[in-house]
């Protein structure tokens, strides 16, 4: 995964000139699934085509000779009006985003154990963070689910390599000598901090300013990413940036390499390359290196795509914001082998009616942070995304995101990465970045995942590195055959990432009175639990033989064991409700005193010894309510139908209104505790 997170205002518009781009769609109204696109970008719609479309005429009279400069300079005056009319529109919308209480939420996190910092009662390790079971088992979910979606459902082949990898790979990889950040320090407390977000930090304060020096800040942060250490040196000198809370001069910027350094044996001595090791930065490289046992494996077929999810290893410099910088985290990425000379996707056509939100290196030039929703296969075609390959992978991404976690499209874009942000091993990259709030409320685009054309960078060095053919062959019509080093696409999930966009894209408080209770409406294949089973207040003798009895069902009959959560605790049933809604868990079922009333004398001990069997024929079969999160909606059910259908909602083959429209709404209880 590409190290670097971008920051952006979000959704602002500035400048007098954007990119006119052919392949803009004039009704952007669904996707071919069906799905509309969000709301804000069919109000947008409107303005951006205005503004392409005078555009054109400015470009067209910029062409014709015979355009007087009275006629140019009204078309131009015209068309800064209707890029104002669009910046204001832009600016209007982000006000419809959901805000985040960032301190509720992280307390929720905290207080349900989704995570929190390692070896806390030692007082914490920046950059290391512990999963509780709710985080793990949702982490797991997202795994298991990503597996599915990409490996799976496309025939990828999957590996499983070391953490600790020798020097000589990643010295022909290129990471021994530049995956580096420059480092500055306080010149008196020795306190460093990276150079460019310190930079970045103190030209925003700047900007906000009014006077020259805010101009001046604004063009200075345009060309940050690609400056080196002398460059960052000239800003610091430039605008007088010194050490934050000391005021003290800074030291020189330094190049800081990120991958943490080890030895292997006992001997520590011990000299060469298969002593000294790092722990990987990215999984990538033992795909890599195993290219031709995976080529070979594959019969020699192309394109193939190979499969890692495992750990990585960054010495971050400054690791914050929980999840999204840190030490150590899980990276889930793909490796697509394809022939340079054809870049086809068989499955393209799948996603190329998608509409993408897609921010361009020449919309970023333009100073534009909002995306447009473009038609994938135009955005193919145009040569705005490199090939099919790549688009269709940019297409899989969106859907998973979407469809399968939870992300608010209307906080999702697709950053096209310019040249100076370009990865050393990169020729073209898209970054998948979701909105996410900081603790001090600050709205960011962080990177969740990036997609990048690395080319055949990697397959080169290491055949040149290693003295071993890399290659693949493909033999034409004629009967020729050809050798190649082929070029390679890697989607790249960062996981933690990842987590951290699902939790604060499916975090709710419940509306009046009830602000304060809050939530996750996490989609029910990704909750901790896929159901919660509740007796009434702690539950009677009777009451828990029925929870045994619907567990086991869940558990066994359904296929949910480790997704039924039983809380028999003595709080109230809301207390439980409550708890239940914060973990996410998308369905509860309740074991009532009515439940208890229904049940003949004697069936609960005549079914306790095969809890599997069907209820009998000759006995009322006792109900129980199943309640909703999101709408805290409940119906009551015969026992034995309530596993088919959790199993049913949480694969989507239902709907939770058609279990309302069949099943019997829940009025309250008939029987209580003293006289039932």
């Amino acid at each position: 995964m590409l190290r670097r997170i971008t920051f952006f205002k979000p959704y602002y518009c500035s400048g007098c000139c954007t990119r006119f781009k052919s392949t803009f769609s004039k009704d952007p109204v669904s996707n071919p699934d069906g799905s509309s696109l969000p709301d804000s970008e069919k109000a947008i719609h409107p303005f951006r085509v205005a503004v392409e479309e005078q555009g054109s005429i400015v470009k067209r009279l910029i062409k014709e000779a015979t355009t007087s400069s009275e006629e140019l300079d009204k078309a131009v005056i015209k068309l800064k009006n209707k890029k104002q009319l669009l910046e204001a529109k832009l600016q209007e919308l982000s006000s419809s985003i959901p805000q985040v209480n960032k301190v509720k939420l992280d307390d929720l996190i905290k207080q349900r154990f989704y995570y929190d910092q390692s070896f806390s009662i030692y007082g914490g390790v920046t950059g290391l963070y512990d999963f509780g079971p709710a985080g793990c088992a949702v982490k797991n979910h997202l795994l298991q689910d990503w597996r599915q979606f990409f490996v799976l459902a496309d025939g990828m082949l999957e590996v499983d390599c070391p953490v600790l990898t020798p020097e000589a790979p990643l010295q022909a990889s290129g990471h021994v000598e530049k995956f580096t950040d420059y480092l500055i320090s306080d010149s008196l407390t020795g306190e460093s901090y990276r150079a460019d977000h310190l930079i970045r930090q103190s030209l925003e304060s700047l900007a906000k300013k009014k006077g020259k020096q805010s101009g001046e800040a604004k063009q200075a942060l345009a060309g940050l990413g690609s400056l080196d250490g002398q460059g960052l040196q000239g800003l610091i000198d430039r605008f007088g940036i010194a050490a934050p809370g000391t005021g003290n001069a800074l030291t020189q910027p330094r190049e800081f390499n990120l991958m943490f350094d080890t030895a292997a044996g006992a001997d520590s001595r011990q000299q060469g390359w298969r002593h000294r090791m790092f722990l990987r930065p990215e999984t990538a490289q033992g795909i890599f290196t195993n290219f031709r046992r995976l080529l070979d494996f594959n019969r020699g077929r192309l394109p193939m795509a190979v499969a890692q999810v495992g750990q990585s290893f960054r010495n971050e410099v400054q690791p914050r914001s929980g999840l999204l910088r840190l030490r150590e985290f899980a990276l889930a990425e793909i490796e697509h082998f394809y022939d340079p000379e054809d870049s086809r996707h068989p499955d393209f056509a799948s996603v190329s009616e998608l509409s993408l939100p897609l921010l361009s290196v020449e919309d970023q030039s333009a100073a534009l942070t909002a995306p447009t929703w473009l038609q994938l296969g135009a955005s193919v075609a145009s040569g705005l995304v490199a090939h099919e390959t790549l688009g269709y992978y940019l297409g899989r991404i969106f859907l998973f995101l979407t469809k399968r976690c939870g992300i608010d499209p209307r906080r999702l874009r697709f950053r096209q990465h310019p040249p100076c942000e370009m990865a050393h091993y990169a020729a073209d990259c898209w970054d998948a970045e979701c909105l996410l709030t900081d603790g001090c409320g600050r709205v960011d685009w962080v990177e969740c995942v990036g997609c990048a054309d690395r080319a055949a960078y990697d397959l080169s060095r290491h055949s040149e590195a290693s003295g071993e053919s890399l290659v693949a062959a493909r033999t034409a019509t004629g009967g020729t055959s050809r050798s190649f080093t082929p070029s390679v696409v890697e989607p790249s999930f960062g996981v933690g990432r990842l987590l951290s966009a699902i939790l604060e894209h499916n975090y709710r408080q419940r509306p009046g009175r009830d602000e304060q209770m809050t939530y996750l409406s996490l989609p029910a294949w990704l909750a901790p639990y896929h159901c919660a089973l509740l007796p009434m207040n702690g539950g009677s003798a009777e009451m828990r033989q029925l929870i045994r009895r619907l567990h086991r069902r869940l558990a066994v009959g359904e296929n949910l064991a480790g997704l039924v959560d039983a809380d028999s605790r003595g709080v109230s049933i809301g207390k439980r409700y409550a708890r239940c809604d914060q973990l996410g868990v998308p369905f509860a079922v309740t074991v009532d005193y009515d439940s208890v009333a229904e049940v003949k004398a004697g069936a609960l001990s005549e079914l306790d010894s095969n809890l599997l069997s069907d209820w009998p024929a000759d006995c009322r079969q006792p109900t129980v309510t199943l309640r909703e999160r999101d709408s805290r909606q409940q119906v009551r059910v015969p026992i034995d139908r309530v596993p088919g259908l959790v199993r049913q909602l949480v694969g989507q083959r239902i709907t939770w209104s058609q279990v309302m429209d069949t099943e019997a709404v829940f009025q309250g209880q008939t029987a209580t505790k003293g006289n039932r």
